[in-house]
């Protein structure tokens, strides 16, 4: 029987995908086993990202209306902030409009950075 042939993914994709793993903060082992992917390939396209500079293409931001009010806004539950990569930041109880903001911009600063500093 024939051996069915893989598809080769583009580099840009591995960059993104070293990036991603970067990121998550999991070992290339744990990472790749979640993603379906070899870690020895994992690796070996991390190494070529840091030997050869490469970078992400600029990820598409997209954003979503936010209205902040002078009001404190009574949570009796929880609240989550989650980035579009997946990164959650979670709390109990009442959150304050200023603090709210400043979550949010935090989030989006350290996203944008994440994407500028090397792991």
């Amino acid at each position: 029987m024939a051996k069915s042939k893989k598809t080769r993914r583009p580099a840009k994709e591995w960059v993104r995908e070293v990036a991603t793993w970067r990121r998550s903060g999991k070992s290339a082992r744990a990472y790749a086993r979640a993603h379906g992917l070899k870690a020895s390939t994992l690796t070996w396209w991390a190494w070529k990202v840091d030997r050869e500079g490469l970078a992400p293409d600029e990820p598409e931001l997209k954003l979503l209306p936010v209205s902040v009010t002078d009001e404190e806004v009574d949570i009796s539950g929880q609240w989550e902030l989650t980035t579009a990569d997946g990164h959650r930041l979670r709390g109990d109880g009442a959150l304050e409009p200023k603090l709210a903001a400043a979550l949010v911009a935090a989030t989006l600063s350290h996203h944008a950075e994440a994407d500028d500093v090397p792991a």
